[in-house]
C-alpha cells in the first residue's frame, strides 16, 4: 500500500512534516514492524543490552525535530521495552539518566558558538612527541605569545595529525611520475 500528501513524506527512518515554513521529523517505523528489541531474559550480556537501550534512545532524539515528538516516541520504546520483559527498576534510571545529560546538553552554553569565526587547523605528524604531549595546551589561545599577535579571537583550535609516509610510500612516490610530467620532461630533454 502507497499514499501520496503534500505535506508528510516517510524516508528511511523519518517522517518529515511541513508545518508553515518549518519541516518537523520525526522516527518513522512501519506498520507491520514486531519491535523485536533483545529480550530481558535473553543470554546476552548485560552490557549489549544497556547499550541498545542507550543508542536507541540516542537515535530517537536524534530523528526527533522537537520536545514533543521525543517525548512520544520515548514513551513508545519504554512501553515496548517492557513487553519484552525489561524491569522497570531497570528502565527508568536509564531513561532518567539519558534525560539529564540531554538536558544538560542543550542548557550549557559554549563559548565556541561564534561561526563567523572559522577555527583554527593546525596539521602535525603523528610522532612520540605528539602522543606524550597534549598539544591543544600548548597552542591554547589564550597562551601569552598569542596576545601580541593583532588577530581576531580564535574561537578554537582543532589539530589533525597526519602519519608519516611509509618506507614503502616513499619509494613508490620518488619512482613514479604523472603522465603530464613525464612528457614535460620528454620535451625538456629534446
Amino acid at each position: 500500500t502507497w499514499t501520496t500528501s503534500n505535506t508528510t513524506v516517510d524516508f528511511l527512518d523519518v517522517t518529515i512534516t511541513r508545518q508553515h515554513d518549518r519541516l518537523r521529523y520525526e522516527p518513522f517505523s512501519k506498520a507491520i514492524s514486531k519491535f523485536l528489541y533483545i529480550p530481558y531474559l535473553s543470554f546476552h550480556p548485560r552490557h549489549a543490552k544497556l547499550g541498545m537501550i542507550k543508542t536507541e534512545l540516542l537515535r530517537l532524539d536524534r530523528l526527533s525535530s522537537d520536545n514533543h515528538a521525543f517525548d512520544k516516541q520515548k514513551h513508545l520504546f519504554f512501553m515496548r521495552l517492557r513487553a519484552r520483559g525489561y524491569p522497570t527498576r531497570l528502565l527508568e534510571p536509564m531513561f532518567d539518566q539519558f534525560l539529564t545529560k540531554r538536558l544538560q546538553h542543550t542548557n550549557t552554553t559554549n563559548d565556541h558558538t561564534d561561526t563567523t569565526i572559522p577555527p583554527l587547523i593546525l596539521t602535525a605528524p603523528l610522532s612520540r612527541f605528539a602522543l606524550q604531549t597534549r598539544l591543544r595546551d600548548v597552542v591554547n589561545p589564550d597562551s601569552a605569545p598569542l596576545e601580541y599577535l593583532s588577530v581576531p579571537p580564535i574561537p578554537r583550535v582543532l589539530i589533525a595529525y597526519s602519519y608519516p609516509k611509509s618506507l614503502g610510500q616513499q619509494l613508490i612516490s620518488a619512482r613514479y611520475h604523472p603522465p603530464q610530467q613525464q612528457q614535460q620532461q620528454q620535451q625538456q630533454d629534446l
